[in-house]
């Protein structure tokens, strides 16, 4: 059972994981800072595992004066 909790869980992370690349892509291409939050960030640098812990969603963070540049460019790659 425990096994089958832990492959949802990769195939979930991993198409999480698998649509951040494209969304920093996009705000690095606007010169936008950004920083991966929450599980993200553990998931990709400390757990190193993507089935461990279970992602709900993309967190990203930017500048609060970079947001509406960031809603845009997000929103160009079909983001909402």
């Amino acid at each position: 059972r425990l096994r089958g909790v832990y492959r949802k869980a990769w195939v979930r992370n991993q198409l999480v994981l698998e649509q951040a690349g494209p969304a920093l892509a996009a705000l690095a291409a606007a010169d936008i800072p950004s920083l991966l939050l929450g599980g993200t960030a553990l998931t990709v640098v400390h757990y190193g595992d993507a089935g461990v812990c279970p992602l709900a969603a993309l967190e990203l963070a930017v500048p609060a004066a970079r947001r509406r540049d960031a809603a845009a460019a997000l929103g160009a790659q079909g983001w909402t």
